[in-house]
């Protein structure tokens, strides 16, 4: 784990987990096996498992599981009891007003 990120006391990193960049990990979040979690990526109360991989803006909230060879990056969002094994594209139409509104200025939210 590096310097920058940030795990509560009442989260788990498996051996062989990696966190890393400016990542949170919080709540009863778990990151095991070979699980990688980076950039700015929020983990809480939520577990991410196998090689998947969460980075950049992401957030896995309550109770949602990433598993497998999953990579969920961009501005990509899962809450309560979602599941994936695969890859969520970060670019949906939302994700792009998103961005376009960040660009120009006004508040995202």
């Amino acid at each position: 784990m590096e310097n920058t990120a940030k795990v509560d006391r009442t989260a788990y990193v498996g051996p062989n987990a990696i966190v890393m960049d400016e990542a949170r990990i919080v709540g009863s979040a778990k990151i095991k096996g070979n699980a990688r979690v980076g950039g700015s990526a929020l983990v809480e109360d939520s577990t991410v498992d196998g090689r998947a991989e969460v980075n950049e803006m992401a957030k896995i909230l309550k109770n949602s599981a990433v598993t497998g060879n999953a990579f969920i990056g961009g501005y990509a969002v899962l809450v309560g009891e979602s599941r994936d094994s695969g890859q969520l594209r970060p670019w949906t139409n939302v994700a792009r007003a998103a961005w376009r509104r960040a660009e120009s200025g006004r508040a995202v939210g």
